[in-house]
Order: C-alpha cells, then sequence, then structure tokens
C-alpha cells in the first residue's frame, strides 16, 4: 500500500529546531519531526553553496543528528531521560 506523505499543517516549537553550523559560517539548519509520516526533515538555504561545500554540510548535519540521537538512546538505555 503506498501512501502519499502528508504535509504538517502547523508546526509546534516542540516539532522543530534551528541549528546554526559554525563551520559553515553560521548556517541555519531547521530540523523538523514529522509525526504524520515519521522521521525528520531538514532545511536550509543553499544555493549559495558550491558542490563539495554543499557535500561538507550533509554529512555534517548527518553528524550531529547521529550524536545527538546516539545521546538519546543512550540515555534511554541508562534511565537518564
Amino acid at each position: 500500500m503506498n501512501r502519499k506523505p502528508s504535509l504538517p499543517t502547523r508546526l509546534s516549537s516542540n516539532d522543530y529546531s534551528i541549528i546554526k553550523l559554525k563551520k559553515f559560517d553560521n548556517l541555519q539548519v531547521a530540523v523538523m519531526v514529522d509525526k504524520e509520516n515519521g522521521g525528520i526533515a531538514i532545511s536550509y538555504e543553499d544555493i549559495h553553496l558550491d558542490a563539495g561545500t554543499k557535500i561538507d554540510v550533509e554529512n555534517e548535519i548527518q553528524a550531529i543528528i547521529s550524536e545527538e540521537l546516539y545521546k538519546l538512546i543512550e540515555g534511554d538505555q541508562d534511565g537518564n531521560l
């Protein structure tokens, strides 16, 4: 069954976070929780970035998300949430 993803109609402050990537001149990145479809969505302005920098930005975002998820999982296992 293929279900078309639905877009959220409203976001509360608990559904997203803005991070700034210091390595990339404080590039602002929105990280949004998609409760309707599960998972997260990432959004940032990349029109001014060259192809190599875009890849570096994506890698940095993935590293940050992986690290934060690891902290959440470890905290949960330790009963520290």
